[in-house]
């Protein structure tokens, strides 16, 4: 069961998280916030955010409201939906947390268009220039993040048919020297396809992982319909849901717990052998 927390962004603006606390006798020193995709209520998380927290993590979710934003088309132009900004992560990031330890790990998940923000939260030139995202002048990300998983999510600027003017398509992008990404890629993802996260994959340097999990799609990654979902620009996947679930859990522990343990180096084995027959891993 959850706890509801409300905060406030930086334009006053309410918006909830849910917290999945870790059983007592099994809490470690980390915390885990899952970004949900555009228009996904955050209990459609539920999936990876119950079994992270069974297993020690703090998982929040944050759950924005349907508001006003410019469109991805055109930024003059404002459409109603429901994301996660980089203002929002920053407030959900700034909740204390098991007695408010400073020294304990921060990794972050992000779906769909809750990974491309995340991903600009990382690099303050794409922050500031995504007009959605509740930064300013002078942004830098606040706090040190020390791994992230990023699902069926791209920077690329020609998606689902649309090019988003504020991105670019081959500009290197930056994140913090070290810190490890895990890309996962679904076979039949029509909205954030292989290519276009490989394309976003090649703009980083070093550490990045990438897994193109079979037969999987982009609403596979959801609990249940969403009435704003574009399942119409999706591809078929060849798995069920919950199959694809439970191999995307697998990548994620094995990811996370590899930087949790200290064991960079074991990045490649462990997503290997957490891997299903037929996903693609390649790491640099």
């Amino acid at each position: 069961m959850a706890d509801i927390y409300t905060l406030i962004d930086r334009d006053g603006t309410p918006f909830q998280v849910m917290a999945f606390s870790p059983p007592d006798g099994r809490k470690r020193a980390v915390r885990i916030v899952i970004l949900p995709g555009a228009n996904c209520d955050a209990k459609r998380y539920r999936w990876l955010a119950e079994p992270l927290s069974a297993g020690g993590a703090m998982v929040l979710v944050p759950n924005p409201p349907q508001l006003e934003h410019p469109s991805p088309a055109d930024p003059k132009v404002k459409k109603k939906a429901s994301f996660v900004t980089i203002d929002q992560l920053i407030k959900t990031l700034a909740m204390p947390w098991e007695d408010d330890q400073g020294d304990g790990l921060t990794f972050i998940v992000g779906h769909s268009l809750g990974g491309s923000i995340f991903l600009e939260y990382l690099d303050p030139a794409q922050a500031m220039l995504d007009p959605r995202s509740g930064v300013g002048a002078g942004y830098a990300p606040p706090v040190l993040i020390h791994g992230g998983v990023v699902i069926g999510a791209t920077l690329q600027a020609d998606v689902m048919g649309t090019t988003i003017p504020w991105r670019q398509n081959d500009t290197a992008l930056t994140k913090p020297p070290g810190l490890p990404l895990l890309f996962l890629a679904g076979e039949f993802d029509g909205m954030a396809t292989p290519e276009l996260v490989s394309d976003t994959v090649s703009r980083y340097m070093a550490p990045t992982a990438k897994v193109v999990q079979k037969g999987c799609n982009h609403f596979g990654w959801t609990e249940g319909p969403g009435e704003f979902d574009l399942r119409q620009l999706d591809g078929k996947a060849l798995i069920d849901e919950r199959q694809q679930k439970q191999h995307t859990l697998r990548l994620v522990v094995a990811f996370l717990s590899t930087i949790a343990d200290e064991r960079p180096d074991a990045i490649a084995n462990a997503l290997k052998n957490a891997a299903a027959d037929g996903d693609e891993v390649s790491v640099r």
